[in-house]
């Protein structure tokens, strides 16, 4: 019956399966200390809607938001470097994400089943351990990648394989429709 909670300052890490089928928890707020987040922290909190993970968050662990059903937006901070395998699988209403420029490596089934999913936002170039990170997601889907980056993607490891289904698109070529649907794009705006 837990609906929501308060986790204080001068906690550094949320471990395994911490909040794990907490299916009332609505709202958390992480507190700026915490530097990791445990396998399966919060999966099957089938109510949580919002969540904030603080600058200092170096990696979402393996299954750390799995089944979240209700959570619609997240912000993943620029200190995050890793997306652990089905991170944020089977989160049903989520329909846009920002992924910045730190993160290096994408896990298998990461956004797996997001089926809300429309609008990526991918500043990095980050390795992609399969296309199933990105597999069952709205036929309409899209990554925006900066043109600079785009060439990478075409050749990349299962990059490729998304680049040729026509879901990577640049950022400037989306400058207004991004802005219009709340990602912050003002630095590319000069390249556009």
């Amino acid at each position: 019956s837990l609906t929501q909670i308060n986790i204080p300052d001068g906690v550094t890490s949320i471990g395994i399966s911490a909040f794990q089928d907490c299916h009332s928890l609505t709202k958390i707020n992480i507190p700026d200390g915490v530097t990791s987040i445990g396998t399966s922290a919060f999966q099957d909190c089938y109510s949580l809607t919002q969540i904030n993970i603080p600058d200092g968050v170096t990696s979402i662990s393996l299954g750390a938001f799995y089944a979240c059903c209700s959570l619609t937006q997240i912000n993943i901070p620029d200190s995050v470097t890793s997306i652990g395998s089905s991170a944020f699988q089977a989160c049903y209403s989520l329909t846009q994400i920002n992924i910045p420029d730190g993160v290096t490596s994408i896990g298998t089934n990461a956004f797996y089943y997001c089926n809300s999913l429309c609008d990526i936002l991918l500043e990095s170039k980050p390795t992609l351990a399969s296309t199933n990170a990105f597999g069952d997601l709205p036929s309409n889907y899209r990554i925006y990648v900066p043109r600079e980056n785009l060439p990478w993607f075409e050749t990349e490891t299962n990059w490729s394989t998304i680049y040729a289904q026509g879901h990577i698109v640049t950022i400037e070529d989306y400058i207004n429709y991004l802005e219009s649907i709340g990602f912050n794009v003002d630095k590319y705006k000069e390249a556009a």
